[in-house]
């Protein structure tokens, strides 16, 4: 079984007003930091692919991306780089749940990170919304095309908080 976390770096992050993967956090860019963590525990990172449709299309081009360059992958958690308090646990709550239902798995009211799984249909809802110019855009949109399913998250709530402003950078780090 090949698996793989996908940490989305590609977002344009306009009220943050910079970049946010190369926010300093612990010591090194947000986006290194990440990656360095999920490997040290065994699994195997990919990011900052280059998206294979013209535009800023979202997190579906970045994971489009991925699926297109890594097509011997087929078990995917997809998480976002600017959600720093995310357990590795929670990955691998992920993948063995998707795995057992064999579908898209995220929390309730969180609809990243998600499991994905490398299968055709995924592929072609991806192609076939990237293609069309009003196309969705939504991994909520994903979860519900492909029957996905749902996880409480009562207990996880604050680990699944990503930040998109300043003030929400301050306080991601003096948590």
């Amino acid at each position: 079984m090949t698996q793989a976390v996908l940490i989305l770096t590609g977002g344009q992050s306009r009220r943050m007003g910079q970049d946010k993967s190369q926010l300093q956090y612990k010591g090194q860019a947000l986006v290194d930091w990440q990656c360095s963590r999920f490997s040290a525990v065994g699994f195997q990172v990919v990011s900052q692919l280059a998206d294979r449709f013209p535009g800023f299309l979202g997190p579906l081009a970045g994971i489009d991306a991925a699926l297109a360059q890594f097509p011997h992958i087929k078990h995917w958690v997809v998480v976002p780089v600017d959600m720093p308090k995310l357990s590795t646990q929670i990955v691998d709550t992920l993948f063995t749940q998707g795995a057992q239902k064999s579908a898209p798995v995220a929390f309730e009211n969180a609809p990243m990170p998600i499991y994905l799984n490398n299968n055709p249909e995924l592929i072609q809802t991806l192609e076939s919304w990237l293609n069309d110019e009003q196309g969705k855009r939504s991994v909520y949109a994903l979860l519900t095309q492909l029957k996905g399913h749902w996880l409480p998250n009562t207990d996880k709530a604050e680990e699944l908080e990503n930040f998109n402003t300043p003030a929400e950078w301050q306080a991601a780090l003096s948590n």
